[in-house]
């Protein structure tokens, strides 16, 4: 195995993967004035990609055991295309939300597989590393749309881009296929059989993790989904100013994940996760203030705090749950972070919608204060 093409193919992985749900933010208006919808029809759409991506990930460890996983990440990329032509093509809101639904399918099967992949095979710098690349993504992605908008193109198609990117991925992954193996994944394992879905959630810890990860991607996407609609029509900071925050808190996002990729190692997993939940709840309390100037600081803050959140807990999976319920596990946090894509930033947008936009900063401090308060009980519970 070519390590080294391995390695380039999962952080391209990430950066292709993560342009579609970063420029969702920056279109949202547009597509709503499309389809004549209301702002809260936003949660409706993470609805359906929630969908998708929930009933691909929660079966990751029974989908790499049955063909592998070339085989899995191929699917993934033609399913996620097919989504984002018919985010392109659809003349209807109702075809555009199946196209969030495939779109979901094939991010989660992407997620979760090189997730489990990269746990298994390689440490925290490389998981780091490898979500800095999902940042970096994240930083283009409203840039590409700004861009296309600019021209006087519209918001479809900057989809037909990140559709053609897909595409070329689907032919990287295809003509790498031989440099793929699935066995990495369970040479750690306690045993060579699969270890059952269900055995897997009989452990507490498990749990622990999953409602870990469902806060951990409400706050990250409520932040980057709601804030450029909160700053434009509340704070009226103008459309080409708040587009290049938003790409900035992904920015803050990926520089942070580069830094903690070296500095992990020294810190150590726990004292790193708590610095990061603590910087997390001060930038939700500076972004609550309705001012420019904290808006900018608050937002960019708490894009660098979240930055080892999500890899760091990822990468320590195989060490919490053991190594034969890692696929699995794995495969369950992915689907809750589908649930906290969806269902916390759809209220949000409820929130917004019937009290006012400013209701996002201090739902915000909420989801930072139960995320920090889920990881102090679950160390508790490791330690009891």
């Amino acid at each position: 195995m070519n390590k080294k093409l391995i390695i380039l193919l999962a952080y391209s992985s990430f950066i292709v993967h993560a342009i579609p749900g970063s420029m969702l933010g920056v279109a949202w208006p547009e597509i709503q004035t499309t389809f004549n919808l209301p702002l809260d029809a936003l949660g409706v759409l993470l609805g359906m990609v929630t969908v998708g991506y929930f009933i691909t990930s929660i079966g990751n460890g029974r989908f790499l055991q049955a063909v592998g996983i070339t085989p899995v990440l191929l699917s993934g990329w033609a399913l996620a295309a097919l989504g984002l032509v018919g985010y392109v093509l659809s003349p209807s809101w109702g075809v555009l939300l199946i196209g969030g639904m495939l779109l979901g399918m094939g991010g989660g099967v992407i997620d979760a597989g090189l997730n489990t992949y990269m746990a298994a095979t390689f440490g925290p710098r490389e998981m780091n590393w490898m979500h800095a690349s999902f940042g970096l993504g994240a930083t283009i992605g409203p840039l590409i749309m700004s861009a296309f908008v600019t021209a006087g193109l519209t918001w479809r198609h900057s989809y037909g881009f990140a559709a053609l990117l897909h595409g070329l991925m689907f032919l990287a992954f295809l003509f790498t296929a031989r440099q793929w193996r699935l066995d990495p994944v369970y040479e750690a394992g306690e045993s060579k059989k699969r270890v059952s879905n269900r055995r897997t959630l009989r452990m507490p810890i498990v749990w622990f993790g999953l409602l870990l990860y469902f806060l951990y991607v409400s706050v990250e996407v409520t932040a980057g989904q709601w804030s450029f609609t909160l700053f434009t029509q509340s704070r009226h900071i103008p459309d080409v100013r708040a587009s290049a925050w938003i790409s900035f808190y992904w920015g803050a996002l990926t520089v942070g994940r580069l830094l903690i990729g070296f500095m992990v190692e020294r810190l150590g997993t726990m004292r790193t996760l708590r610095i990061s939940m603590g910087g997390v709840l001060l930038g939700t309390l500076i972004l609550s203030v309705p001012l420019p100037a904290t808006s900018f600081i608050g937002l960019a803050l708490m894009g660098f705090s979240c930055a080892a959140i999500f890899p760091l807990l990822t990468s320590d999976t195989p060490q919490r749950v053991g190594p034969a319920h890692a696929p699995n596990t794995v495969g369950f946090q992915i689907a809750a972070s589908s649930l906290g894509l969806a269902l916390l930033p759809g209220l949000a947008g409820v929130l917004a919608d019937s009290i006012g936009l400013e209701t996002v900063g201090p739902f915000l401090v909420v989801l930072a204060l139960l995320m920090w308060g889920a990881y102090e009980l679950m160390l508790w519970y490791i330690a009891h």
